[in-house]
């Protein structure tokens, strides 16, 4: 519902920003993660920060993405306060001089 909100420049995320031409020598860095342990609000919450999501929710403000798609989350969820580990992976890309 929200991925076609994302603006033309979400490419290089996705991409881990390998498009992007640098006049260096490419390192290999180690891989890195946020993990962190959420309730269902605290989920939602997040994901309320999505770009994506603000950007939906300004074309149709009578239905919010998150009011839209929170019974399918609360179903696949369970007991509203129960803490799941959410994890999601940075993208880095490291030169030397």
């Amino acid at each position: 519902m929200v991925a076609d909100y994302w603006s033309p420049q979400r490419v290089h995320v996705e991409t881990g920003y390998q498009h992007i031409q640098v006049p260096f020598a490419a390192l290999n860095p180690p891989t890195f993660s946020i993990v962190k342990k959420m309730d269902l609000t605290a989920f939602m919450g997040y994901l309320s920060t999505w770009s994506s999501t603000r950007n939906y929710n300004l074309a149709f403000p009578e239905t919010p993405a998150l009011q839209e798609i929170f019974p399918y989350f609360a179903e696949a969820w369970g007991e509203e306060a129960t803490h799941r580990e959410v994890s999601w992976q940075l993208h880095l890309r490291v030169f030397r001089l």
